[in-house]
């Protein structure tokens, strides 16, 4: 448990301003939609697509990529980590807790600010919200799982960029074809099945659906950063 708490202690050390200032970025726009609802809180519809894109931004900034292992590459410490007691496991699982702690941390920011337009609109989208959110973060951790898997097969700081510029070439592709899947449900074919699903992200058996859909993504990126490490080991 020492091991893990230094582990973590210092993957926070080192992204924690970065953190920050999404946090803060975040808590604005969260302010922003605030007093927006309050103008149009009798419009439940604009008040779901508000509480759906704070859900999308406070996700992407959460479980996106926080810039360890970057810095850990142009720094040399992840080729000194090889000597260190220390096994692939472990660092791939300090590496999902890291990202857990700061998906919970932007997550709390969110639903406190969901509970109090819920209050003021008379609403409740606290589900649907939270629900977003998870989905949301899912997706950014799969992205970033691509992207830090491939990163991580750089040794140094000219490697890192070569192979950085690949994988974020790759995310960006990936990126775009998700983009152009949703955009086919937004033709009049599928109208009513994306009513349908606003109504079914309120329901409890759908957030037990994304709950284990973001369960898997969060086992995903831990077997591939490990088997990363593995690699690099060898």
């Amino acid at each position: 448990m020492q091991l893990y708490r230094s582990l973590v202690y210092r993957e926070l050390k080192l992204t924690w301003k970065r953190m920050m200032i999404l946090l803060v970025l975040s808590s604005i726009l969260c302010g922003i939609i605030l007093s927006i609802i309050g103008f149009v809180m009798q419009d439940e519809e604009f008040v779901e697509a508000l509480s759906g894109i704070l859900a999308l931004v406070t996700a992407v900034a959460s479980g996106g990529n926080n810039g360890i292992h970057k810095a850990d590459i142009n720094a040399g410490w992840k080729r000194y980590s090889y000597v260190l007691p220390v096994t692939s496991s472990q660092k791939a699982l300090t590496d999902l807790m890291v990202k857990l702690i700061y998906i919970a941390l932007f997550g709390m920011i969110l639903v406190g600010t969901v509970l109090f337009t819920d209050y003021i609109s008379g609403y409740n989208h606290v589900i649907y919200t939270v629900g977003n959110y998870l989905l949301f973060s899912g997706i950014a951790l799969f992205l970033d799982t691509v992207y830090s898997g491939i990163l991580l097969l750089a040794s140094d700081r000219n490697s890192s960029r070569i192979i950085g510029i690949i994988a974020s070439l790759t995310v960006i592709f990936l990126f775009s074809e998700f983009n152009t899947q949703l955009a086919g449900l937004s033709n009049k074919k599928y109208k009513y099945s994306l009513e349908e699903l606003t109504h079914m992200m309120k329901t409890g058996k759908v957030m037990m659906i994304i709950l284990m859909i973001f369960a898997f993504l969060c086992l995903l990126y831990y077997f591939v950063i490990r088997r990363v490490y593995e690699r690099r080991e060898a």
